[in-house]
């Protein structure tokens, strides 16, 4: 998606639109941690506390959480600007 392929540049106001390629996916073990929602709750909490670089696509991370109830969860953290 356009979205994950977007930055912006530091001197003009726009955005550049870089060409397609895979977006990397985080792969996270939180199996060791018995209450998953508690997992699940602590990874957002640490993950809304990321600062983009915003002159680097993508301004997006994707990971795949493994949980301790046998449940996988798909976090997607982006800057407020291209999801919002």
């Amino acid at each position: 998606h356009e979205t994950f392929r977007i930055r912006f540049d530091r001197d003009e106001p726009r955005q550049i639109l870089e060409p397609a390629r895979p977006l990397p996916v985080r792969e996270v073990d939180l199996r060791h941690v018995a209450d998953a929602d508690a997992a699940l709750d602590a990874y957002g909490v640490e993950a809304s506390q990321h600062d983009f670089a915003l002159d680097q696509a993508p301004v997006a991370i994707v990971a795949l959480l493994e949980l301790s109830d046998g449940r996988v969860a798909v976090h997607v953290e982006a800057c407020h600007m291209v999801l919002d």
